[in-house]
């Protein structure tokens, strides 16, 4: 083979090589914009259940006071171990 016939050789495998990793890249994107969703979503979902703690324990003159600390500090277990998944590889293997 010619010098050029190489150069075009290399050319497209460069080519073909570049457009796999941009599709990669692409769909390792969308995947974390998902997690990231999810996550958000559990975030608003403990909220809400303090924020309704919250409200039913003014509507009831703090009948039960450790209720309010109690979903406080499952929102903040809930946002360590969904943020803790997140960043392990190994998800299936801690469940």
């Amino acid at each position: 083979m010619r010098k050029t016939e190489w150069i075009k050789v290399l050319l497209a495998l460069s080519l073909i090589g570049h457009a796999a990793i941009f599709i990669h890249h692409k769909t390792e994107s969308q995947r974390q914009a998902l997690r990231y969703e999810l996550l958000n979503a559990y975030i608003y979902r403990d909220l809400a259940q303090l924020e309704m703690t919250i409200q039913y324990q003014m509507d009831n003159n703090w009948v039960s006071e450790p209720l309010v600390p109690q979903k406080l500090d499952d929102a903040i277990d809930s946002v360590i171990l969904h943020m803790g998944m997140e960043q392990d590889d190994d998800k299936e293997a801690v469940l």
